[in-house]
């Protein structure tokens, strides 16, 4: 299985502001099911999967490892939704996920 993001929004995108401000509020409050489903809007398939492969952001994990301290806060239908902070406050970003079969990939090897 091998994993791509969707969408990310974090403070330093001031054009998506309103939606990160939106998506953190949803999330403090306890509704991740909301925030999810909202990212998933961001979801236009191939169209995702072909970005991701051009850009090299296809990876083995569902959380980004060049990111220390990101955390799962909701797995629904296949998505993954992930909260990314650093220790000084200075970065914070919500971004989604999802997993799909090396199959599912265009071109893609196993030794790429």
């Amino acid at each position: 299985m091998f994993y791509y993001e969707i969408v990310r929004l974090d403070t330093n995108q001031p054009s998506d502001k309103d939606s990160f401000e939106q998506v953190k509020k949803w999330v403090k409050r306890g509704w991740t099911r909301k925030a999810l489903e909202h990212l998933a809007e961001w979801d236009y398939g191939h169209e995702n999967i072909d970005t991701a492969r051009a850009n090299g952001t296809i990876r083995n994990t569902i959380l980004d490892d060049r990111e220390h301290g990101d955390r799962i806060i909701k797995e629904q239908d296949g998505y993954f939704l992930c909260e990314a902070s650093c220790p000084s406050g200075l970065y914070e970003a919500y971004y989604l996920v999802r997993g799909i079969l090396a199959e599912g990939l265009p071109y893609f090897t196993e030794n790429e």
